[in-house]
């Protein structure tokens, strides 16, 4: 999520979205977020049809999950664009979880039943993590970029890492490393027995026109090999 201010230019989500979420404003604001990537999610699997398919995967702000309409206005967007619900990953951080509503409970379990993937997202922040794991049903886990920051020159953390990723395949979730930025990182990760991740050595955050270079060369290399 950029701001494009018309002039202090490019502003970066850490200057406005605390002030979106005290405001209120960050509803609407995850609304359009949403309504643009499964609108794009689905221009992509058209353009770009792969097995398995291309998916997404989308913030839910703690403001927005206490809305009580939120999961079927999720439902009704994905079937408008024809997407599947196994396509899209709804993420949440530990701090929406903290707040361990009815209303965020039961948003959880509808996700679960539609189909919808869930992610934890920033593992590793917050002493609650693991009680998370044990309570709620995820899918995917997001390794926290302060324990990929650390490797491959910290052993406890390298020892954590390896752990977590124990934890992950036990559970049979898709475990995903953040803040990848050095190719001693991925390698150290790959010892770990990470097998999926995220960050600045395979792209910074590009735009959707130059995601469609990305895909385009992407589609070629897999139908080479």
């Amino acid at each position: 999520m950029r701001w494009q201010h018309p002039e202090r230019g490019l502003v970066y989500p850490e200057s406005f979205l605390l002030l979106a979420e005290q405001t209120g404003y960050v509803e609407e604001i995850d609304r359009w977020v949403r309504a643009q990537a499964v609108a794009q999610l689905a221009q992509w699997q058209r353009r770009f049809p792969s097995t398995p398919r291309l998916w997404m995967s989308v913030n839910v702000s703690g403001v927005e999950v206490a809305s009580p309409g939120l999961f079927q206005s999720i439902v009704k967007l994905l079937a408008y664009h024809g997407v599947s619900t196994s396509d899209l990953i709804v993420e949440l951080t530990e701090s929406v979880l903290l707040d361990d509503s009815s209303h965020t409970v039961a948003f959880m379990d509808a996700v679960c039943a539609s189909g919808i993937g869930l992610a934890l997202d920033d593992f590793g922040t917050g002493f609650s993590s693991v009680s998370y794991l044990r309570r709620f049903p995820f899918d995917h886990l997001k390794l926290d970029i302060s324990f990929t920051a650390e490797l491959p020159y910290s052993l406890r953390s390298m020892l954590m890492v390896e752990e977590i990723a124990h934890l992950v395949d036990s559970m049979k979730m898709t475990g995903i490393a953040e803040g990848i930025e050095r190719q001693d990182q991925l390698e150290a990760l790959r010892a770990g027995g990470w097998t999926h991740g995220q960050g600045y050595l395979f792209s910074p955050p590009v735009s959707a026109s130059a995601c469609d270079e990305l895909l385009t060369v992407s589609t070629l290399l897999t139908s080479l090999v």
